[in-house]
């Protein structure tokens, strides 16, 4: 019924954009999921963040696509379901109507649409590289964490039981500790 009413026009044409979408978004999934935190490899995140830009760089390109066929569609469709009404009302076309107007009103909404589609597709990737970026922290904590042995938690356990018999502030015990 939306269709019929000019409401939405152009429903299957919205279904393939949120395809394409779907298809991406569950490459991008696989590739990340071979980013572990724990087993962290700096030329596994390359390789992966690279698959990616290449991904988006197709997004990109299968966004356009979209973009410069259906904006026209929608807009040819809707432009003969208003005439339609207001000849039904009985109105007639202006004598200044200027179809040149129109041809430029359906390429700002592409270059609009386009532009929004790109952000939206440039700020996928800079979640993934926000993802990797953590993934990396994440990665030199855990090493850091490991790193510990016996002996250096012994030690740290002597600077503290110092610092309190001394009666220091607790800075004072963490600024030794991060020097130690």
């Amino acid at each position: 019924m939306a269709k019929r009413l000019g409401r939405i026009p152009l429903r299957e044409r919205t279904r393939e954009l949120e395809r394409i979408y779907y298809g991406v978004q569950r490459e991008i999934a696989v590739q990340l999921s071979s980013v572990s935190m724990a087993d962290y490899r700096e030329l596994n995140a390359m390789k992966v963040q690279e698959r990616i830009n290449g991904l988006i760089r197709k997004l990109n390109r299968s966004a356009m696509k979209w973009v410069r066929s259906s904006i026209p569609e929608a807009y040819k469709e809707s432009y003969g379901i208003s005439r339609t009404r207001l000849e039904i009302l009985g109105k007639k076309k202006s004598g200044k109507f200027d179809p040149q107007r129109h041809r430029y009103a359906v390429m700002d909404y592409i270059d609009m649409t386009t532009n929004d589609l790109i952000r939206a597709n440039m700020s996928i990737k800079n979640n993934v590289n926000t993802y990797l970026y953590l993934a990396r922290q994440a990665s030199m904590g855990l090493s850091q964490i490991q790193a510990f042995s016996y002996e250096d938690e012994e030690a740290i356990n002597d600077i503290i039981q110092d610092a309190i018999d001394r009666g220091e502030r607790p800075g004072y015990a963490t600024r030794l500790i991060r020097e130690y």
